[in-house]
């Protein structure tokens, strides 16, 4: 007999070596979609924004830009400020089952996200044969390898300090009755995180130390409100371009819109307003160009 324990509850610290239930097939061959329902909408990053615009599904319902996730009725993303941390950040907007073009989340009894869909459907948007076991009710994220981060982790929480920037895990088990969390199967968290795939877990490191250093400056008292505009816009940074004339092709690389939002948080934004006039004034490709520009920081 094994006495390894096994953790449960809703939300509970896990170790490396600790192991929780779980069963892949279970996820996704019987889930209903519980933990992508009756919410208003879900926190994402800037990155998962970007892996959104990289997906198939993306491309074959003709979603390009930023713009057009922020920007269409109803719109897929939406921004929402963070009151413990005073940081806006991006988040998917759920909508009611049949609602109507502009509903707000809110005004529904019943959400679900957008990207959740039949599985059937999701094996068919990527030409993949599904499962002869799959459940008929079985529903699937139709983003697959490029949903965000948050969701590829489940029911695993990533959790980094705002103090340290130390990486922590928990586990949360989504619903009640997830299949794939009620089940016999089990799986140490170490071996867990390494079957993940597409999960970019230096990229997310480089927006926290953003976080943390708009963050310490809030609790120091300074007016982080400039910040959050530029960060607003670094979002929905296909406007900035697109109002420009210029494509999408143009965007700045991820390193480099990390290293202008870490001067911004930290009070100077002179990279900001470097990268503005270039961009206004037709010659962005100098700015790309300039060395101290491209290079990312050290922070």
């Amino acid at each position: 007999m094994n006495d390894e324990p096994i953790l449960q509850g809703d939300e509970l610290p896990i170790q490396m070596e600790e192991s929780f239930r779980w069963k892949d097939k279970a996820c996704i061959e019987e889930c209903e979609g519980f933990c992508c329902k009756d919410r208003s909408y879900l926190m994402i990053s800037f990155h998962d924004i970007l892996m959104i615009l990289k997906s198939p599904y993306a491309k074959i319902i003709g979603i390009k830009n930023t713009c057009e996730l922020f920007e269409d009725n109803p719109p897929l993303l939406r921004i929402k400020k963070s009151q413990n941390f005073e940081i806006v950040i991006p988040n998917i907007c759920f909508r009611p089952i049949g609602a109507k073009m502009g509903a707000l989340p809110e005004h529904a009894p019943s959400n679900i996200c957008p990207f959740l869909k039949p599985l059937g459907m999701v094996y068919d948007y990527h030409k993949e044969k599904i499962p002869n076991t799959a459940h008929p009710l079985a529903m699937g994220c139709i983003l697959k390898d490029h949903k965000p981060d948050i969701c590829k982790f489940s029911p695993i929480g990533p959790m980094r300090s705002m103090e340290t920037g130390r990486l922590s895990y928990c586990h949360v088990q989504p619903y009640e009755v997830c299949p794939a969390c009620n089940s016999n199967g089990k799986v140490e968290l170490k071996t867990y995180l390494k079957s993940l795939r597409g999960v970019n877990i230096g990229s997310k490191s480089l927006f926290h130390k953003v976080a943390m250093r708009h963050y310490r400056r809030v609790q120091s008292g300074h007016d982080q409100s400039n910040f959050n505009q530029v960060l607003r816009k670094v979002y929905n940074i296909d406007r900035l371009l697109l109002d420009n004339n210029y494509n999408v092709q143009s965007r700045p690389s991820y390193r480099l819109l990390m290293s202008i939002l870490y001067e911004a948080a930290s009070g100077k934004f002179d990279l900001w307003e470097a990268f503005v006039n270039h961009l206004t004034k037709g010659n962005i490709e100098l700015f790309m160009r300039d060395k101290d520009n491209r290079k990312c920081l050290d922070y």
